[in-house]
């Protein structure tokens, strides 16, 4: 016998990424991945560490009627959109943009966007019962450049640098002291 379980979230709130210098604005995308019509979408939002302030939601598509973004914390925003109801297929659809200014004088690093606690409604007004976040990434690139070892890849290596500048990646079998490094 074999029992097959729904267990996959029907609405995922899904926040991009991208890569920026200290002091300078720029965004990711929110985007919601459901087959559901909803009218209502609210969650919260962290950016672990502190990295970005400004925060601000930008460019609302036309399924979005109303958002609003408000600050709980240096590190915490509660996010509540208004949808335009009928639209039943949002599969990975872009809401807006999470607009954002990376703080200065900081070594590089990256933050976490983590959208959490994430209650979705139904055209009819009942609650989504199963739902998720896929957080986002922001690399603030300073001084010092990141490697990143991506998500979704068997060994793929990112690095974020100052542009034009050149960067040696070594390597070696094992990590233990005195390692050869070539």
């Amino acid at each position: 016998v074999i029992t097959v379980r729904d267990s996959l979230p029907d609405v995922v709130v899904n926040l991009g990424r991208t890569n920026v210098v200290p002091g300078q604005t720029s965004f990711v995308p929110l985007r919601v991945n459901t087959g559901v019509n909803l009218t209502n979408l609210v969650f919260e939002l962290e950016v672990a560490p502190s990295l970005l302030n400004a925060w601000a939601l930008q460019s609302p598509s036309i399924d979005v009627l109303g958002a609003d973004l408000r600050m709980l914390s240096s590190s915490r925003a509660r996010i509540s959109l208004s949808l335009k109801g009928g639209v039943t297929e949002l599969a990975n659809r872009t809401l807006l943009r999470f607009a954002f200014t990376a703080v200065t004088n900081q070594a590089s690093g990256w933050a976490a966007l983590k959208p959490e606690q994430v209650l979705a409604v139904r055209g009819d007004g009942t609650a989504v019962a199963k739902t998720a976040g896929k957080y986002g990434k922001v690399f603030v690139v300073s001084l010092q450049p990141i490697l990143e070892l991506e998500d979704d890849s068997d060994r793929a290596l990112l690095i974020y640098g100052t542009p034009g500048a050149t960067y040696v990646l070594q390597s070696t079998p094992i990590f233990a002291p005195r390692a050869f490094w070539t």
